[in-house]
């Protein structure tokens, strides 16, 4: 009898203790990594083999931040929500600024390419500019606002389709390069105007006596004759990594809402303002025409359409 009621009290232990929670191992907060926007993993994206290795995304996400963007802690400004609560289109600009490492634009730079998107976007911060996003000379994306809302970036403009501005139905999408090139360069003490060295090329910032390089014509620099939307002139190239995260970006955005994003909306910023405005021109590899019809048989290439 005894040995009865001790394997009935063994067993009723047993059964409270199955219930009893797993202790969970507490970390200092200092330890914990913070995700700012969780609901952006990209676990579920495929890959699909068609002569290099693309990504396929899921239709119809709606996602208010590209999974693959750079989020840092800044905040850029907007303005209200699209009317559509996402962007219709994209507009192409370039910088036109400091955009290479140190070791390729000297001292005045950032040890990485990295680190200059994020000076970029810091620059912004601090200068309380309206949002857009940044691809670095590395292909990185930095995108540090929501989806859903827009800011100011293109001015003056105007699109078919569109009323007014652009600005509140277009994202703007900022490459980083010096823009349009030329073979003169100013002395900061005094304003001389100095031709280049034979083979390079100086930005409006380039002031070699203070630590900035030329850009190199063959390596670096691209010509154009006026064409569409390129004016005549020679430009900063963008690099191969830059215009496969631009192509990739801009796919992504018709993907994660197809309904809304149109190829036929992606314009450069010499589309939507030729009077005034000169990007992406011949920074980019073709024009924005070839670049709409790119993107149009890569997305239909991918999704099989």
């Amino acid at each position: 009898m005894c040995n009865f009621f001790k394997k009935i009290k063994e067993a009723i232990k047993s059964l409270f203790s199955a219930k009893e929670k797993p202790k969970e191992d507490k970390l200092p907060m200092e330890v914990i990594e913070v995700v700012d926007n969780p609901e952006d993993d990209n676990k579920d994206i495929e890959k699909y083999d068609d002569g290099g290795n693309y990504e396929v995304y899921p239709k119809d996400e709606e996602k208010l931040y590209y999974p693959k963007a750079i989020k840092t802690q800044e905040v850029l400004r907007t303005r209200g929500y699209y009317k559509k609560n996402y962007p219709q289109g994209a507009v192409v600009h370039f910088t036109a600024g400091r955009s290479r490492d140190k070791k390729q634009g000297g001292s005045k730079n950032a040890d990485s390419h990295l680190e200059m998107g994020k000076r970029s976007i810091r620059y912004a911060a601090n200068k309380n500019s309206y949002c857009y996003f940044i691809i670095d000379r590395d292909g990185n994306v930095h995108q540090n606002f929501p989806l859903n809302r827009w800011g100011y970036h293109a001015g003056k403009s105007s699109w078919d389709g569109m009323e007014g501005s652009v600005s509140d139905e277009m994202v703007g999408i900022e490459v980083q390069c010096a823009g349009k090139l030329s073979e003169y360069y100013q002395n900061t003490s005094n304003g001389s105007e100095h031709k280049c060295p034979e083979g390079y090329l100086s930005s409006w910032f380039t002031r070699p006596e203070s630590g900035d390089l030329f850009f190199n014509k063959e390596k670096e620099c691209r010509y154009s004759k006026d064409k569409l939307n390129i004016k005549e002139g020679w430009y900063h190239a963008f690099s191969e990594e830059q215009e496969e995260s631009l192509i990739e970006l801009i796919i992504w955005l018709k993907r994660n809402n197809p309904d809304i994003f149109q190829f036929k909306n992606v314009a450069g910023h010499d589309e939507v303002s030729p009077d005034r405005k000169n990007d992406p021109g011949a920074s980019l590899s073709m024009t924005m025409s070839d670049l709409r019809k790119l993107l149009v048989d890569k997305y239909n290439l991918r999704y099989n359409l």
